[in-house]
């Protein structure tokens, strides 16, 4: 009989003599398996995602019996509080033996879907109870979201590509009755998958993601529409961050609540997971009370991007006029002078209004002004005077007239 050493020495072998894959397993975690003259070489591969609604573990599964060695992807999704633990090897291996008819702990609720190594789907099922409860299926959504051309703003110039967004979807007696976001594929030139996980040049979750959580209802719908809208606020928060770095993605969470100094937003949990830039955005509900979309939206713009400079350990901030603008503050202008059909001057103002801590707006000259895409300028008097008008709640700026659309219009 092979040692475990030999078969996973083995399994890489077979592995390494595949076409090229999208991720990478981590062969020094790799543990053997043995169940009826079958050995389950298995270890987690870099799919894995961990987010507040959801966790993702992915496995590299190599079955060696006599006959063959074959290979598949394994992904078992459940809630936050799920942690397989030390049983991931008898789900695995179990359910790869038995399938539909796999009999485990009955303390075990999880779902586990099964890929091929190139990450095509090939089934999925809900075990409640450790016995099988549910087929699942990996479908596209069919709403104008998933189907939309995602891109960003021409100004920040991002290409065009064509993604599809995936989701679980479990049915009863082929009724729909729930349904979760897993992935999003993108493709070039290639095809973006049939009803399987993605194919030509896709990648896993590898696009910019904003995920609206927000409760208020004036709140909820301002941002939504930003995420739907064509020139979307995803690809210009996600086109300002390549300027920065073009290899990073974005992932955010956004929230409304109470800020902890009551400022009109705030980041928390600012992060990387491989090329991916995540963090939760809060924004400050009785700031927003009475305000414009337009000054949400600039705060939850300017809040993100904060996120990824602190995170990153840029020194934009403490850059030079040229270079903020040309990074930061022009891109954000056009994109609020776009999307809202708003005065230049006012889009710039709302971009600058979250900068006023930086050197280049404290530094100014020339009298305290600053240069606009157009070739005029704007002051810091105005900047603060039309900033000001956007952001009035009811409860301060009584004298001065609101500018903006009212949030709940």
């Amino acid at each position: 009989m092979q040692s475990d050493v030999e078969l996973i020495q083995q399994a890489k072998i077979w592995f390494d003599r595949q076409p090229p894959v999208t991720y990478s397993p981590d062969w020094d975690s790799a543990t053997v398996t043995r169940l009826n003259n079958r050995n389950f070489v298995i270890l987690p591969s870099n799919l894995s995602i961990s987010e507040s609604e959801i966790v993702t573990q992915s496995y590299l599964v190599v079955d060696i019996s006599l006959k063959e060695t074959k290979g598949n992807l394994i992904e078992l999704f459940n809630s936050s509080s799920f942690d397989v633990g030390n049983t991931k090897d008898q789900i695995i291996s179990n359910y790869l033996f038995y399938f539909d008819k796999v009999s485990l702990p009955r303390d075990l609720d999880f779902n586990i879907m099964v890929f091929d190594i190139d990450h095509k789907f090939i089934k999925g099922s809900n075990i409640i109870k450790g016995r099988f409860k549910n087929a699942l299926n990996l479908v596209k959504l069919k709403d104008l979201k998933s189907q939309m051309l995602m891109r960003g703003g021409d100004e920040v110039g991002f290409g065009k590509q064509q993604c599809t967004d995936w989701y679980l979807v479990t049915r009863i007696n082929g009724m729909e009755v729930g349904s979760t976001y897993l992935y999003t594929t993108c493709s070039g030139g290639g095809g973006g998958g049939g009803s399987g996980g993605g194919g030509g040049s896709a990648s896993t979750r590898d696009k910019n993601d904003i995920k609206n959580k927000t409760t208020d209802p004036c709140i909820n719908s301002t941002v939504q529409s930003a995420l739907g809208a064509n020139k979307d606020v995803i690809g210009m928060i996600g086109g300002i961050i390549s300027l920065f770095d073009a290899s990073k993605k974005v992932r955010l969470n956004i929230y409304d609540g109470t800020t902890d100094h009551g400022t009109a937003g705030q980041y928390k949990g600012g992060g990387f997971v491989g090329n991916i830039f995540q963090a939760n955005i809060t924004l400050q509900t009785s700031n927003f009370k009475n305000s414009s979309k337009e000054s949400l939206i600039s705060t939850l713009i300017h809040e993100s991007v904060h996120a990824y400079i602190h995170t990153s350990g840029s020194k934009i901030l403490e850059g030079d006029h040229e270079t903020i603008s040309k990074q930061y503050i022009d891109p954000m202008a056009t994109y609020l002078h776009n999307y809202f059909g708003m005065d230049i001057k006012d889009a710039y103002s709302l971009a600058w209004s979250g900068l006023a801590d930086s050197k280049a707006y404290i530094d100014a000259r020339n009298p305290d002004s600053f240069i606009m895409s157009d070739g005029n300028v704007i002051t810091k008097d105005e900047i603060a005077s039309i900033a000001g008008a956007y952001a009035i709640n009811g409860e301060y700026y009584a004298d001065q007239k609101k500018r903006g659309t009212p949030i709940c219009n």
